[in-house]
């Protein structure tokens, strides 16, 4: 048996004009793809424009309380702490940098 190529075309054309008639078929697969996947595109660069444009000027403020290895080997030599009064002086400098801060980057570390 062999498979003649013009039957199927035959069979594959009547069942396109069939499939053109049902107003259905028609307007869930041609008519509303058109519109709605453009619509839902935009949609979603609007958003991602909109999400980028608030965190744009976003700054972050970090405090980093207690002493850690790293903190004091970035300690100037010159500047000396007494373990008494270190804890709340460290403490309200943290606060007051916080509220008014001077730092030009994205992250500023206290």
């Amino acid at each position: 048996m062999r498979i003649d190529f013009s039957d199927i075309r035959l069979l594959y054309l009547r069942e396109i004009r069939s499939a053109l008639r049902e107003r259905n078929i028609v307007l869930n697969v041609l008519i509303m793809p058109i519109f709605l996947y453009p619509a839902i595109l935009w949609l979603i660069y609007s958003a991602i424009a909109f999400v980028a444009g608030q965190t744009e000027g976003f700054t972050s403020r970090v405090v980093i309380r207690g002493e850690t290895a790293s903190v004091e080997a970035k300690r100037p030599p010159y500047r000396r702490w007494s373990r008494k009064s270190a804890k709340t002086e460290a403490w309200k400098s943290s606060l007051r940098r916080i509220r008014k801060p001077r730092f030009a980057r994205g992250v500023s570390i206290l």
